[in-house]
């Protein structure tokens, strides 16, 4: 079950370059886990902020796993960004799976319903993602699984109606998997996801007996960086 433990943490990061290519860029992130009830109730925020002269491949992008599941994978960004995470978790017992003789998947699973809001603006022209037009609110539900090592999401997006079934598995594994890849995957290393994404028809709400949506959440709950796949590396000028 989860342990009555409160935690509080955050950062702030600085990045700039000059010269002819010269930008600025700052990100703060935190996150707040606290007891509630027979589970606990995790909140998240991350905020950046890019200069107008910010490369296209330092951009902020959300939508999708991670960040705004029910609207569409990384469909909106830009310069600016603001992303605000709320999900209330807790155990329910679940069959656990022999894993030999020493081990299983556990007795439990954790759900997670949950409620996210993004926005972004000063997009680029010619990239695939958009300014948000205001804030993209969504709400869903996740469960974690294994240990907490795989989450399954299903949000709504609060003002399309559309939703959305990603699957993801916990960061911590991203090291392990990408040392598997090739050098050309490890530098543009693919997404850990499984999507199953069934969207409900243009103007077509869901029924009362739909899934409801969610979010992402981690065992030690972690605020995803909303930030665009760094393009190949460039020569700088003379």
């Amino acid at each position: 079950g989860s342990t009555a433990l409160r935690t509080l943490g955050g950062s702030i990061h600085l990045e700039a370059a000059d010269g002819a290519l010269g930008y600025a860029r700052a990100t703060a992130d935190g996150q707040w886990l606290t007891p509630a009830g027979p589970g606990q109730l995790l909140l998240r925020g991350y905020a950046g902020w890019g200069s107008d002269a910010l490369p296209a491949y330092r951009s902020f992008v959300l939508g999708g796993r991670g960040t705004l599941p029910g609207e569409p994978f990384r469909r909106f960004g830009g310069r600016t960004a603001a992303l605000g995470h709320a999900e209330w978790r807790f155990d329910v017992p679940f069959p656990a799976i022999p894993l030999g003789s020493f081990a299983s998947t556990g007795r439990s699973i954790t759900l997670a319903p949950f409620i996210a809001a993004g926005w972004t603006e000063r997009p680029f022209a010619g990239l695939p993602w958009a300014g948000t037009g205001g804030v993209r609110p969504v709400a869903g539900l996740a469960a974690e699984w294994f240990m907490r090592l795989i989450r399954v999401e299903a949000g709504v997006s609060l003002r399309t109606r559309k939703a959305e079934v990603p699957g993801d598995s916990r960061r911590d594994w991203s090291g392990i998997l990408q040392s598997r890849l090739s050098p050309v995957a490890r530098a543009n290393p693919p997404p850990l996801t499984f999507l199953l994404t069934p969207a409900f028809p243009p103007n077509h709400a869901p029924s009362s007996r739909t899934t409801p949506p969610n979010t992402n959440s981690l065992p030690a709950p972690h605020v995803p960086s909303p930030t665009a796949p760094p393009s190949p590396p460039c020569r700088a000028p003379p």
